[in-house]
């Protein structure tokens, strides 16, 4: 398709051509000769000339207009676009110079507004750094003067004002909590400032105008000092107090006057501490008129912790002052000393005492429920609370809490063998030691009375051997044949109001179990032989033999002892028939 300057070309002559031929035929017509047509076709042709070269001036002049305006916005836009850190526009190749004019000169116009909203951010930004940083005494974020900021560069310094905005809220809130601190302590301390910048920081009414490094570190050292101040005072006190109350208990003050002093001393200022002084030496002249009995009190204290502690015997007899009947003010001072470690050596290892002293009672414990066991209460069937069951369980849970408690506490008092590099003695011997006589004391005495129900046992089936079995004490099972028997109640016998056997000689002898198998004959022990007596028997019940089962010794050629037949009839069934 062709261009549009050269169909305008062509207009251009197709109407040049047709002014040209009414020329023509308008001279022709008129009758000019030649010489006239020369003279007019040549002005013709100067008017057309000069109309063209005055147009193609005008378009050369706008082609140049163009050229330098391109050129003059490329240069000013590509610095604007390096001041303000963006890339270099960029624009199409096959556009031609008009809208390329047109395009440079309208980017060049956005990027001179954006120059001038960063200047303005610039400075309304700056302004408020430079105020924050004169109450922080802080460094404003460094721009060059005079450039044109770029958005990181504004960005960072929104994000440092943030940060001073936060720094500054962060001062404030300390500095008005110490200054509160501050104020109390004073008065807790019943002091006033006593230098300039103390006055100063007190009296000023706003905290907050200025809230530099130097100030906020000279706060801070005011308040420790006037906590340190207070700590010291309050350490001064409480030993006051402690030596006090020390003195108050071993001299037995009243309540009544403990009280009084301790309400007109509740603080911690000067005029307290001396008046707790003057209690104080009022005290120490009361300790040295009442010298023994003081002397006497820590004694007592020292055997207490002495306990706590499980000394030994020689361990004990190492404070040799302890049996000094000379009451001095040197023998108190070695009791109070004495006293003193002592405290400060159970309050460093009270742990391991505490672990002791659990040990000793979980082992007591499962002593006493196995005691309980092997030596059970006749009547323990008769609760019905489930206390043989709570019995039972807490023995099962002690034998498994024991062990690990032993583990635990061997491992801490291996700790502090290591660390004070002597052996730990629990009244004198070595816990290792002290533990493994405990279970070994727990066996022996069970492997004891184990001999002893032994012992006990073959001492009875060497009685029952001489004299026959003993009665059953549970019911046995009925010879057949037998007619079940009618229980008796009460204390009457089944043998009738008579509670005696009588022999040939008149004698008579308490039914005991043994005697009492032997009349009813046809209950014996299967296997052996039922005894009888015979006139003239001794019967021993000696000390030594067993209640109901008395012993006796037989005359030789003597004749069995006839059967009394009361007692015959009684003890043979009425329905069985004689053979």
């Amino acid at each position: 398709m062709p261009r549009k300057s050269e169909i305008m070309q062509k207009d251009i002559m197709v109407v040049f051509g047709k002014t040209m031929q009414q020329l023509k035929d308008t001279w022709d017509e008129i009758g000019l000769s030649d010489h006239q047509i020369s003279q007019r076709g040549e002005k013709v042709i100067y008017h057309t000339r000069a109309l063209f070269d005055n147009m193609v001036a005008e378009e050369t002049k706008l082609k140049r207009n163009l050229q330098q305006s391109i050129e003059e916005n490329r240069s000013t836009l590509d610095d604007l676009c390096t001041v303000l850190s963006l890339p270099v526009f960029e624009t199409e190749s096959n556009l031609g110079m008009l809208q390329l004019e047109k395009a440079i000169r309208s980017q060049l116009n956005k990027m001179t507004i954006l120059k001038n909203e960063r200047l303005a951010q610039l400075a309304s930004l700056k302004e408020r750094e430079e105020d924050l940083c004169d109450q922080l005494y802080a460094t404003p974020y460094y721009i060059p003067k005079g450039s044109v900021p770029s958005q990181d560069q504004l960005d960072e310094i929104k994000d440092h004002i943030e940060t001073l905005k936060a720094e500054k809220k962060k001062r404030r809130d300390l500095l008005t909590s110490q200054k509160s601190d501050i104020l109390m302590l004073y008065d807790e301390l019943g002091l006033t400032p006593d230098t300039s910048f103390s006055q100063e920081f007190i009296e000023d009414g706003d905290v907050v105008v200025y809230l530099s490094t130097e100030k906020m570190d000279g706060v801070k050292k005011l308040l420790d000092h006037l906590t340190f101040c207070k700590s010291e005072a309050q350490i001064k006190i409480d030993g006051l107090m402690q030596h006090i109350t020390n003195l108050w208990d071993r001299l037995e003050v009243d309540s009544l006057t403990r009280d009084t002093v301790k309400m007109e001393h509740t603080g911690i200022r000067t005029r307290d501490i001396e008046g707790l002084e003057k209690i104080f030496r009022e005290l120490e002249i009361l300790k040295m008129e009442n010298m023994q009995k003081l002397t006497e009190s820590l004694r007592s204290d020292i055997t207490n912790f002495w306990d706590k502690c499980f000394y030994g015997a020689e361990r004990r007899q190492r404070f040799s002052p302890f049996h000094n009947e000379n009451f001095t003010e040197e023998l108190l001072n070695a009791h109070e000393a004495e006293l003193n470690r002592l405290i400060e050596y159970y309050e460093k290892h009270k742990t391991m005492f505490a672990s002791v002293t659990e040990w000793q009672k979980a082992f007591d414990r499962m002593v006493e429920l196995d005691d309980k066991q092997r030596h059970p209460d006749p009547n323990r069937y008769n609760n019905r609370g489930g206390q043989l069951l709570a019995e039972e369980r807490e023995r099962t849970k002690s034998r498994q809490q024991i062990p690990k408690i032993e583990k635990r506490l061997f491992k801490t008092v291996g700790e502090w063998e290591e660390e004070m590099n002597e052996p730990f003695l629990v009244d004198g011997t070595r816990f290792t030691d002290f533990v493994q006589q405990q279970w070994q004391d727990f066996e022996l005495r069970k492997e004891e009375e184990k001999h002893d129900r032994m012992m006990k046992k073959q001492k009875e089936i060497k009685m029952e051997m001489t004299f026959g079995s003993t009665p059953h004490k549970t019911p046995t099972k009925r010879p057949h044949g037998l007619p079940p028997r009618t229980p008796t109640t009460g204390k009457k016998s089944r043998l009738g109001n008579n509670a005696t056997n009588r022999t040939a000689t008149g004698g008579s002898y308490p039914l005991t179990p043994s005697n009492r198998t032997n009349l009813y004959t046809s209950r014996a022990s299967p296997g052996r032989t039922p005894i009888s007596f015979r006139p003239g028997d001794v019967i021993n019940m000696d000390a030594n033999s067993k209640a109901g089962n008395g012993s006796y010794k037989r005359r030789p050629n003597q004749p069995k002892l006839k059967k009394d037949p009361a007692t015959v009839k009684r003890t043979v069934p009425p329905n069985r028939k004689k053979q």
